[in-house]
């Protein structure tokens, strides 16, 4: 392979993922079953002893023929010119396209490594690794019979030469160092201490790697608070190869133990790096420790008969290691799992009876308050009163916190004043708390002016100033369009999700925000069941259940998708569930392929057409990327296109084109389409309007597209919606894609039509 041929794979890899791995993967295999089947040649006696009888024979023949320099190759046991070209053309072709690969990949080309830096940066170091063994290969093949001074000590050395030990002229012998210093020599290292530094080393390999293989396995590997960022289908294939490396350096270790060690050091400091994607530095250092020290065994018992500066070397290596890995580890941690943007002002609240409150399915004249107390309690209610008239006080009916319930309460109530101002706060066995309280109003009927945030994609816990800014609008009602947080559960264990949900709930940002508004919420991918999670996932019925036992909301089914809808003013939201009826994403893309299954489509376009005959407009909540084109087995509309067509047909045939807009989350951007991308339709009938708003604490990027006034990708960033309705023909409705710190990203007005 040449460089024009490694610049068409890559461009090929653009379009055909499968051959971007399976193309340096069977390149790279050829290499390692090279150099592999050099190294078992190498380790076999009989097979050495005959390579070096032959090499001598060989030299001696060609000093009497030739002279030294025509025996000089075979005198140091190198192979055959034509070898090191031809190994050293491939190990650079392949470089070059492992290092269009990283990057290629890490910006899109790959679904499952894109915008993943730490994937990036390892293909990237297999491009350096195979860029050094190619000027090293392609040296010796070029300069063959005059070598470099600095190639010269590792010819005989190389897996790639014949690991034959004969005499070389002096220019090529290193000089003997009579003066070693042997600061742990023969003296204080024992045959006896050696042999049992190496015993230990090959048990405590055997054993780490048992007990990790088979937690890795089991998936019994905590996770960190907002999940595992490599996901469980590629982070278990990691961990098990890279156990596989270190069996592999515990082998070599037997014949070349300082070899073996370092395989075993690096190894287990790159399932320590792993490990910092996932779990906190202190656990990535505590891995890498576990695998290090076998390896430091073997060095000990190898420096014996070594000098100072093997020693030194010995010593720099560990430390560099261990100190690798934990700024690694902690930067890896700090970039997933860390504040994407700054953290909020917002001082925590002192301890109180109630743990976290909130409220939403609110109406013209309901609303809904659920709150977690701390400890248990007999008598429960929220008392809820009007803003504009303190006399006007609602209370609930009594309920009792107890385990059973796990200390959560719901309350709800109804025959409210529409468009009207209210405080609530929760009574405790007679005690009101005055710590937690909230604010909320009732929607407005008719027309009406009015603001709705809307956002999504949080890390889990997080604490950004995103909230504050959110807060600070007052908006009507704040939407979560998705990855409510990043918790990525993917089994039926209902104390994950409450743990997860109690983590957002009580952040001191969050808590305000959704203490401050009523809120709307429907989940995505992360939140739900784990990246790219469907109707199969394992997860489903706690997230169900967690989410009907936590979380307000309007009328929802009494089991199975969580879909949802409420009428402000003249507008009408319809919050759809994308995630827990979806058909897998590798089935084939026929009409049997749902992304809103079967029974949701039908309440969806049961809501179109009464939306038809309805004064006003229609805002589609619909957390996955509208637009982006066809592509099979894509997560988001791209892989279901059957029903996006049967859903945008059913919108054209309602004549609801120019009456409704939608508003979505899932990718890490604000962007807005204006119609000119989001036609679906069979007939070409036209678009709506489409508007991103995320991430509000996660990194940036991007996902379909094209849009209109174009996507841009960050952190810290939400939507507002504000609806301008003075009762006429047409509804204003302007949205903005804003940042934490009053930034203004794209804006525009759309004029809806709003009689049928």
């Amino acid at each position: 392979m040449n460089i024009a041929a490694g610049a068409a794979g890559a461009a090929l890899a653009a379009e055909q993922p499968q051959t971007a791995v399976l193309v340096p993967a069977i390149l790279g295999v050829g290499l390692l079953f090279t150099l592999g089947h050099n190294l078992v040649q190498g380790m076999r006696a009989r097979n050495r002893s005959r390579r070096r009888a032959e090499i001598e024979g060989h030299t001696s023949a060609a000093l009497v023929v030739g002279g030294w320099d025509s025996a000089l190759a075979e005198r140091t046991g190198m192979r055959s010119r034509w070898t090191y070209l031809i190994l050293g053309t491939a190990c650079m072709a392949l470089a070059i396209y492992l290092a269009i690969g990283a990057w290629a990949n890490f910006f899109g080309a790959t679904w499952w490594s894109e915008n993943i830096a730490w994937i990036a940066v390892l293909i990237q170091a297999a491009s350096l690794a195979f860029g050094a063994a190619g000027v090293y290969l392609l040296t010796l093949g070029l300069y063959y019979r005059q070598p470099p001074a600095w190639a010269r000590p590792f010819i005989a050395r190389n897996l790639l030469g014949r690991h034959a030990r004969i005499s070389a002229p002096r220019g090529w012998r290193r000089p003997a160092r009579a003066d070693k210093l042997r600061l742990l020599g023969t003296q204080h290292i024992t045959d006896r201490i050696a042999f049992t530094a190496r015993l230990v080393a090959v048990l405590w390999s055997l054993v780490a790697m048992s007990v990790f293989t088979f937690l890795a396995l089991r998936g019994q590997i905590p996770r960190a608070d907002s999940g595992g960022t490599i996901e469980g289908d590629l982070a278990v294939p990691l961990q098990v190869g890279l156990l596989v490396v270190i069996a592999v350096g515990l082998i070599l270790a037997w014949r070349w133990e300082a070899v073996g060690a370092a395989v075993m050091a690096v190894a287990g400091a790159a399932l320590a790096v792993l490990a910092g994607v996932q779990y906190p530095p202190t656990v990535a250092v505590a891995v890498s420790l576990l695998f290090l020290a076998p390896a430091f065994l073997h060095w000990v018992a190898w420096q014996r008969d070594r000098g100072a500066v093997h020693i030194a070397v010995l010593f720099a290596v560990t430390a560099v290691l261990v100190g690798g890995v934990w700024a690694g580890s902690g930067n890896l941690y700090q970039k997933y799992f860390g504040p994407a943007h700054p953290e909020s002002s917002v001082a925590a609240l002192p301890d109180s009876a109630v743990q976290w409150v909130w409220a939403g399915g609110t109406t013209s004249t309901s609303t809904e308050v659920v709150a977690r107390l701390n400890d248990p309690a007999e008598r429960v209610r929220v008392v809820l009163t009007s803003s504009s008239n303190p006399d006007r006080t609602y209370t609930s009916d009594p309920a009792t916190a107890d385990d059973a319930d796990h200390l959560v309460v719901r309350a709800r109530f109804d025959g409210l004043i529409p468009d009207t101002g209210y405080r609530y706060a929760v009574e405790v066995d007679g005690g009101l708390d005055e710590i937690r309280t909230g604010t909320l109003r009732t929607l407005p009927t008719g027309s009406a002016r009015f603001a709705v945030a809307f956002a999504s994609c949080a890390r889990t816990g997080s604490n950004g100033a995103v909230f504050d800014a959110i807060r600070e609008l007052q908006p009507l009602l704040f939407l979560s369009v998705g990855d409510f947080h990043y918790a990525n559960i993917d089994t039926d264990d209902q104390g994950l999700f409450r743990a997860a949900m109690d983590a957002n709930l009580t952040a001191p940002a969050q808590s305000a925000l959704y203490r401050s508004t009523s809120v709307g919420y429907v989940w995505d991918d992360h939140d739900y069941a784990g990246n790219d999670a469907n109707e199969t996932a394992a997860a489903r019925p706690a997230a169900q259940a967690v989410y009907r036992q936590y979380v307000p909301h309007y009328e929802i089914p009494a089991d199975g998708p969580i879909y949802q809808a409420v009428t402000v003013g003249r507008v009408r939201f319809l919050l759809t569930d994308t995630r827990s009826t979806r058909t897998p994403q590798s089935a084939r893309d026929d009409d049997a392929k749902y992304m809103l299954g079967p029974q949701q489509e039908d309440w969806f376009l049961a809501e179109l057409g009464a939306a038809r005959q309805r004064d006003g407009i229609v805002v589609w909540v619909n957390p996955d990327p509208w637009i982006d084109p066809a592509a099979a087995g894509a997560d988001s509309w791209a892989g279901y296109t059957r029903q996006r067509t049967r859903l945008a047909d059913a919108v054209a045939a309602n004549g609801l084109t120019d009456r409704l807009v939608m508003l979505s989350g899932d990718a890490h951007m604000v962007a807005l389409d204006d119609g000119m991308n989001s036609d679906y339709t069979t007939k070409g009938s036209g678009g709506f309007p489409v508007m991103h708003a995320a991430a509000l604490d996660r990194p940036g990027g991007t996902k379909g597209g094209p849009y209109s006034d174009g996507a841009f990708p960050g952190a810290g960033q939400f939507g507002l919606l504000q609806v301008d309705d003075g009762g006429g023909r047409r509804i204003s409705v302007t949205y903005s894609g804003r940042t934490w710190d009053d930034q203004t990203l794209v804006q525009r007005t759309f004029r809806l039509q709003a009689n049928p």
